[in-house]
């Protein structure tokens, strides 16, 4: 049997944590040969993502000039004459809904990964319902990055037979030394005895960076020294700036927009902390615990199949500021308990979240459907 060929679809507006999650997976090494398709490109500029996936050695092909579903549907319809993958791999709801259909027109089959859900207005809840009943209703295998989603899913009706859960994997990293992490911190713009907390993500309002703000804000009241860094870009900016200088916190928290050296970053922080109000998996969770920070959660979605409360981090009640105060408080009076659980995160990651074992489960999907084919 020849190896499998996988188109990947994704609508993609920035370099975040589902685009993070697809450039592990296609770059490391395996049996797969890899295409992706990116959706949703405005301009001509090479994105970030696509420099990334280039610099792997990844084929990629932009949308450019293409607005309309009916267009995007062409755009993929010629690629995948010309290329004629054995599978499509849809990641979002838009790319889910055109893949599927050229599954049908094709033959092609079809699977796609669930990265998480956003609830920001009515018509993204619209396109997510949309995608789930066209998975529904098609009978093509989703893969779900965390146990909620899967549940979210069998709530709609899919049969169990159709959803797996692969967890989201980040690649080995080495040990940070003193002097990276010195370094790490100079480049936060942080002194080296500083208690340095993070924000990495989109800014955007299921992450909540707003919520990280309120965070540093009571953190100031209680008399915690902290050097507090956002690294990301989104939506939100202006509005969190405008929130900081409300607080008048402007000296404890800095935005360094979007960095493309995060990874190296990671070991200057002392915690990590995400505020979200909905996720799958965080990228940025596994990518800290590698770098050996303990991280503080708010336990939604996926993260508690993550994040092991006291042992490698702590796992908050959703919305609790004043109880994700105490959690950053207490870490900040024990650095020794900081140490213990970054050392124990990383061990985690290492033996639960790793590309290799992701990719093995992947390649075990992509040649379940080619030796049992599904029909809709």
């Amino acid at each position: 049997m020849s190896s499998p060929r996988v188109m990947h679809l994704i609508d993609s507006g920035g370099f975040y944590g589902a685009e993070r999650a697809l450039l592990n997976l296609v770059a490391a090494p395996g049996c797969v040969e890899h295409t992706v398709l990116r959706l949703g490109h405005k301009s001509g500029d090479r994105s970030r993502f696509v420099q990334a996936l280039e610099m792997a050695g990844v084929r990629c092909h932009e949308g450019v000039g293409v607005h309309t579903l009916i267009g995007e549907l062409r755009w993929i319809l010629k690629h995948q004459r010309r290329d004629r993958p054995t599978h499509l791999h849809c990641h979002g709801y838009k790319p889910t809904i055109l893949g599927i259909l050229v599954g049908r027109l094709t033959g092609t089959r079809v699977l796609v990964t669930q990265h998480g859900f956003t609830n920001k207005n009515h018509k993204v809840r619209l396109y997510n319902w949309l995608s789930i009943q066209a998975c529904r209703r098609s009978g093509v295998d989703v893969v779900c990055v965390s146990e909620p989603i899967r549940n979210k899913y069998a709530a709609h009706g899919l049969a169990l037979a159709q959803l797996t859960v692969v967890p989201n994997a980040v690649p080995a990293t080495q040990v940070s030394s003193l002097t990276q992490r010195l370094e790490a911190r100079s480049r936060l713009h942080c002194r080296p005895d500083d208690f340095v907390i993070g924000f990495v993500g989109r800014l955007s309002v299921e992450k909540g960076p707003d919520r990280f703000v309120q965070l540093v804000a009571q953190l100031r009241q209680r008399g915690v020294p902290v050097a507090a860094r956002v690294l990301g870009e989104g939506p939100m900016g202006l509005e969190l700036q405008r929130q900081v200088g409300r607080e008048g916190i402007g000296d404890d928290l800095k935005f360094l927009g979007f960095r493309e050296d995060a990874a190296l970053l990671l070991p200057g922080f002392d915690v990590v902390v995400v505020p979200s109000r909905t996720e799958g998996v965080p990228m940025t969770i596994l990518e800290a615990m590698s770098a050996s920070v303990p991280v503080v959660a708010f336990a939604v979605g996926g993260i508690p199949s993550v994040v092991r409360n006291h042992e490698t981090g702590c796992l908050i009640e959703p919305g609790c500021i004043d109880k994700m105060a105490d959690a950053v408080e207490a870490l900040f009076l024990d650095d020794t308990q900081r140490r213990l659980m970054g050392e124990q995160g990383r061990e985690v990651v290492e033996h639960e979240f790793s590309i290799a074992e992701q990719v093995r489960q992947y390649e075990l999907l992509y040649a379940g459907a080619v030796s049992t084919p599904r029909v809709a």
